[in-house]
């Protein structure tokens, strides 16, 4: 179980991640669907919160239930927000999970991995020859 997970997936999706958060977890949605918090951040009328309010009411009673939050998160290009970010990373507090890491040439063997619905991580596709696909275990 995780605490914290981001999503750019669609809300079938989404209802999956919920699954694998702690009770009290974040799933934050990058991709959909949007919320009501949404068009007040974006300081649109009562009429684009009510539709962002119904778009997004499945996946936040989905999230109750399962007693989570899921937040959207507008992603904008910000070398700021970056920053902030790379000193999560570098501070050990924010890290992605490593599934196998392919050589180039091993790409389709790559995207076979992905599409098999088996990868327990991210994927990764290096740009210099290597050996066969690996796997690492986080620390």
């Amino acid at each position: 179980m995780t605490d914290v997970t981001t999503s750019r997936a669609s809300s079938g999706r989404v209802l999956a991640l919920l699954l694998v958060l702690k009770p009290g977890g974040i799933a934050i949605g990058i991709a959909g669907p949007a919320d009501p918090d949404f068009a007040r951040q974006l300081e649109r009328g009562l009429p684009l919160r009510l539709v962002m309010g119904l778009l997004s009411f499945g996946t936040h009673r989905a999230a109750r239930r399962q007693g989570v939050r899921y937040p959207f998160l507008w992603m904008r290009a910000s070398g700021a927000q970056l920053g902030e970010i790379t000193k999560l990373i570098d501070s050990g507090a924010l890290r992605s999970i490593v599934d196998r890491t392919y050589p180039f040439d091993a790409a389709p063997q790559a995207l076979a991995h992905v599409e098999g619905g088996r990868a327990k991580g991210k994927v990764v596709i290096t740009m210099r020859a290597g050996s066969a696909a690996r796997s690492e275990s986080p620390a």
